[in-house]
């Protein structure tokens, strides 16, 4: 065991916080774990509760190790990971029911082994596998990968020579690959670049790309999705033509109870940080190609003057919004959430600085919520605005945003109220036809908190886990509402 890497400055401990939310009391439970020393980590990765523990990867650069904690957060032991081979490179690490896997790369003279290092509830490993060889000639790009939304299933994949796309479907439970295959993309030199790409529980994989998205080839503005089955090697294209418009923030994604692809964005005519509408396209697999239509709907002028508020000159865009979340209801309808981001650089970095990057110049803002409802046959049933404003400088904004809990019944939007040291945690809690109701969950005062919502796991129905770091010390918090 490593208890170097632990530093045990205090219990897990147990607050019990009741706060009077409009004549209501409520209750919420936090369970904050011991500190953990992360000043030689790379990076981190919270695994979630395996079983009867809590599991913490972390990646020292030749070192890597799992910490292990119960599910109330007790420290427990550190476990060192040895993968095995050599000159490795780590492309994936991803939970999946009681264990974990590590996807990693041993790159050899000619050629690199693709390998699974299984990780159990223990923190310990369980398997290794070799699951693959590919010629290092094949390759051109570093491996990037999409997992399926019940983490079973985990594509790798990278460019080739031309057009040519490798694919390697690694199934994570059966700890095999199910098939490996190079499809060509057609029109990739003709412009497009890759957007976006999902896959589905049962293997289905969907590429977004796009070209001509800017105001000098408006007229050439064209969105296509390429859909190929690795089991009987055929690729299928579709395009979809936005002359009129330019898009903002596209994003592909997969409804597993209705079986279809959407494509969801925002739309404008000229400048990019400004927003008109939102826009979508929705098919199943097997009608891709039948009656294709993207489906536009504006925004409101009295919810556009209802997000912004007063603000001289021209009001009828929303600006710097992105969409965050898609949530899909089982009935083939589908939420939509978008928040408001702007950075601004103070100064441009000094020549003679440490590393050259502008980072350590940048405010950021992360500020209002919106929300909409589209049914099933498109059309935009209920929408609303939450309102919020968070504000930090030089932290890449990994406190700010909010973290999407979801429930049977309604959606909990969990974030920071203020960046700042001593800090309130506010949730608002959204039915199904748009209700809003605000609640204030805990106070970081006496904690020394500084918890980052955007990257939080939600472990169960009512329970979020989640990070706390900062000046080297990480904390892994658990919130029960």
């Amino acid at each position: 065991m490593y208890l170097n890497h632990i530093v045990m400055n205090r219990n897990s401990v147990t607050l019990l916080l009741f706060v009077s939310i409009m004549s209501c009391v409520i209750g919420q439970e936090v369970l904050i774990s011991p500190d953990v020393s992360i000043k030689n980590d790379k990076k981190y990765m919270v695994l979630g509760q395996k079983g009867d523990n809590t599991l913490l990867f972390r990646d020292q650069i030749n070192k890597q190790h799992v910490d292990v904690f119960d599910n109330a957060l007790k420290y427990k032991y550190t476990r060192e990971l040895e993968l095995p081979g050599d000159n490795k490179k780590i492309f994936a690490v991803e939970p999946h029911g009681d264990y974990a896997s590590i996807i990693y790369g041993c790159y050899l003279k000619d050629s690199i082994q693709i390998r699974q290092f299984v990780i159990n509830s223990l923190g310990e490993l369980d398997d290794t596998i070799k699951l693959a060889t590919v010629d290092k000639r094949i390759i051109k790009d570093n491996f990037k990968y999409a997992y399926s939304e019940d983490e079973t299933k985990l594509l790798l994949f990278n460019k080739g020579k031309e057009d040519q796309l490798n694919l390697f479907m690694i199934d994570l439970e059966q700890r095999k690959l199910n098939w490996d295959s190079a499809i060509l993309i057609d029109g990739r030199n003709d412009g497009f670049k890759f957007k976006d790409m999902v896959i589905s529980n049962e293997e289905e994989v969907f590429m977004l790309y796009e070209k001509g998205n800017s105001r000098y080839l408006a007229e050439e503005h064209e969105l296509m999705i390429y859909h190929t089955n690795g089991y009987n090697y055929q690729t299928y294209s579709l395009s979809l033509a936005m002359p009129n418009y330019l898009s903002k923030d596209v994003h592909l994604t997969y409804d597993e109870t209705n079986n279809k692809v959407l494509v969801l964005g925002l739309y404008t005519e000229a400048n990019r940080s400004s927003a008109l509408g939102y826009f979508y396209f929705q098919s199943s697999p097997e009608t891709l190609g039948v009656d294709d239509q993207i489906i536009f709907s504006p925004f409101e002028l009295s919810f556009i003057e209802e997000v912004n508020g007063k603000r001289k000159g021209i009001n009828n865009t929303l600006d710097y919004y992105f969409i965050k979340e898609i949530v899909f209801n089982q009935d083939g309808g589908f939420i939509w959430i978008g928040e408001m981001y702007k950075k601004y650089v103070r100064r441009a970095p000094s020549p003679y600085g440490r590393s050259g990057s502008i980072e350590g110049f940048i405010d950021h803002y992360t500020e209002d919520v919106i929300v909409f409802a589209v049914d099933k046959h498109g059309v935009n049933t209920w929408k609303n605005v939450i309102y919020k404003k968070q504000f930090s400088q030089d932290d890449d904004a990994v406190y700010s945003s909010f973290f999407l809990m979801k429930t049977p019944s309604r959606l909990q939007l969990l974030f920071n109220d203020e960046i700042k040291k001593y800090n309130t945690v506010s949730g608002y809690s959204l039915d199904p036809i748009g209700n809003i109701q605000r609640k204030t969950l805990l106070n970081t005062e006496y904690e020394n908190l500084k918890l980052r919502f955007i990257d939080a796991l939600q472990v169960d129905s009512n329970a979020v886990l989640l990070t706390s770091e900062g000046s080297g010390v990480l904390n892994l918090v658990k919130i029960s509402l």
